[in-house]
């Protein structure tokens, strides 16, 4: 069995909307914390709401993480390591369901949600507030 312990931030702020400082003291307090509790080495990340720019990619190799995760996806042989893709499994998925997660076979979702998203934001900007 694989464990792997991912740290997630101290307060789950989106770390590309921060000063450098707080980006900083939010990835490195979070790692030092876990590592207190756990008594074990955490140097893999998640990025809160899935967002981080070169910026702070840089800052969580200087904190001491090997890896992060940024969404989900598939991830190959190329993948930066600092923009991991990982895949969702439910409890109530099958093994074949797995298996085709990992080849890849729901890619296309990611790739629609972000046509999406853009499209609900074009629609919508200026829009807010009123």
């Amino acid at each position: 069995m694989v464990r792997l312990l991912v740290a997630h931030t101290k307060t789950h702020c989106a770390l590309d909307s921060v000063e450098e400082s707080e980006a900083i003291e939010e990835l490195v307090d979070s790692r030092k914390c876990l590592e207190g509790i756990l008594s074990t080495s955490v140097r893999c990340l998640s990025y809160p709401y899935g967002r981080a720019n070169n910026r702070i990619k840089n800052l969580a190799k200087e904190a001491g993480y090997r890896v992060a995760v940024v969404g989900t996806g598939s991830n190959t042989i190329r993948t930066n390591l600092f923009e991991l893709k990982r895949i969702t499994v439910q409890q109530q998925d099958s093994l074949a369901k797995f298996k085709r997660q990992i080849e890849g076979a729901y890619d296309w979702c990611e790739y629609l949600q972000s046509v999406l998203k853009f499209i609900y934001y074009i629609l919508h900007q200026g829009h807010e507030g009123k």
